[in-house]
């Protein structure tokens, strides 16, 4: 069938031969106890062109429900032979159906509309590539102590996502498409771009007399207009040159989501600190005899973490923008004297209803949740058996302290009569906490070692 639609073996997609990877990296020893170290590279990853694109389509992709209109299963159609058998019921000895394609579909246009959503590929999509690169220097101090301070980013470009092509720019404008009125047309293109950029420092202590450590910070950025994480991902509210308000309902221009979705990235984790240690306790190694077995052979592990929240995008209860999208409100100064808390974890009326036929100001991911740290720590005791072999008790407390983790608020907005946001229906509410959080958790566990 794709044969007699004139289609070919990368199905109408243009192979990609621009994937060159280089790979640079050099290290300098400015004096025995200083290392600069820095390094680039290009990595690809190929774009799935079965996902979201044109063979989501009949007659590549087409749904079959039959099935024994008796209960229990209850199908409201029978499958017919060679499919069926007794009241309809599926013989998988029949094998899967034959699609039945109208193929007018592809040469009539007019037979597209109401056809709902219609996803196609661009033929000259290219695989998305990663741009990293780092510089860090490298000091011991102490024989054995090396603090290290870095410089970390990367650049993501042609990531794909999926356009709507024949989206209007705003209420009232012209379709791109212009015998396809109202039709959603999701084109995969390699279009979107990412930036991060971060700035990691260390100290680390190799095991030395029974103590060793690392402490570790990060600050970073992360920025890009792509919508989702992943792929398949359909692209912004904003096509082409779309008017959005300036916050007192006047329309200003912004360049296609290229504008008006960039900002933080899903994963935007500004800072984050970890600490680990583990210390073999010094006492009690001049002790012999039975009391040895109590006083001897301690240790003592600890695991911390601390990190910001990730952002959250606001979407506003009502579509003024005229178009089929999801709307953002305008964004601008709250309220004075706004004290957060897990009710209101962002000031409400801050946002407000943009005006009619326009797209709210309101930045992607404008907002971010709660972060989340947790304490865990272990004690362990080496009891010895027989030369090498010994037994371990280990005692253990994960998130020691019992801190919560808290969900994303509720990032929905309803408006009062005044068009200002206003508290309820769960706006800036947190009322969960996520399938990852883990309450603590108290283990005691013998280990034998040999």
């Amino acid at each position: 069938m794709p044969n007699g639609q004139g289609s070919n073996a990368t199905g109408g997609v243009k192979t990609d031969y621009s994937n060159v990877s280089p790979r640079i990296g050099l290290a300098y020893e400015v004096k025995p106890d200083t290392v600069i170290r820095a390094g680039y590279g290009i990595s690809y990853m190929p774009a799935n062109s079965l996902n979201s694109g044109g063979y989501t389509n009949a007659p590549f992709s087409f749904n079959v429900a039959c099935g024994d209109t008796n209960s229990p299963i209850n199908s409201p159609t029978a499958c017919v032979a060679p499919l069926g058998g007794t009241s309809g019921s599926w013989y998988m000895a029949g094998g899967l159906p034959i699609p039945s394609a109208d193929m007018s579909l592809v040469t009539n246009s007019a037979n597209y509309i109401n056809e709902g959503t219609i996803f196609s590929m661009d033929p000259s999509i290219k695989n998305m590539y990663l741009q990293q690169f780092s510089l860090n220097v490298e000091k011991d101090f102490f024989h054995g102590n090396v603090a290290t301070i870095s410089y970390v980013g990367n650049r993501g470009s042609r990531i794909p996502e999926l356009i709507p092509i024949n989206q209007q720019a705003y209420a009232g404008g012209a379709y791109p498409l212009s015998t396809l009125p109202g039709v959603i047309i999701d084109d995969r293109e390699s279009v979107g771009s990412s930036s991060y950029d971060a700035l990691q420092a260390s100290v680390e202590r190799r095991l030395k007399s029974g103590l060793a450590y690392d402490v570790n910070y990060t600050w970073s950025h992360g920025l890009t207009d792509v919508t989702g994480i992943g792929e398949g991902n359909a692209a912004t509210s904003c096509i082409g040159q779309c008017h959005v308000d300036n916050g007192s309902g006047q329309s200003v221009n912004y360049n296609s989501f290229y504008q008006y979705d960039q900002g933080n990235s899903d994963l935007d984790t500004r800072h984050r600190i970890a600490l680990s240690m583990t210390y073999d306790l010094p006492f009690g190694k001049t002790v012999t005899g039975p009391a040895a077995y109590a006083v001897k052979g301690w240790t003592v592990n600890s695991i911390y973490y601390a990190q910001t929240g990730n952002p959250n995008t606001i979407a506003s209860s009502v579509n003024p923008s005229g178009l089929p999208v999801g709307e953002r409100p305008n964004q601008v100064a709250g309220t004075s004297g706004f004290h957060k808390s897990i009710s209101e974890w962002y000031d409400v009326t801050q946002f407000t209803l943009p005006g009619t036929n326009l797209l709210g100001n309101a930045h992607r991911n404008s907002v971010f949740g709660p972060g989340t740290q947790a304490l865990s720590f272990s004690v362990f005791k080496y009891i010895p058996i027989y030369e090498s072999v010994k037994l371990q008790f280990r005692a253990e407390a994960f998130n020691t302290f019992n801190t919560p983790s808290f969900s994303q608020p509720g990032g929905t907005v309803s408006f009062d009569a005044n068009g200002v946001g206003q508290i309820g229906n769960g706006a800036g509410a947190i009322t969960s906490t996520p399938a990852s959080a883990s309450p603590r958790q108290l283990q005691l566990a013998l280990k034998l070692i040999f």
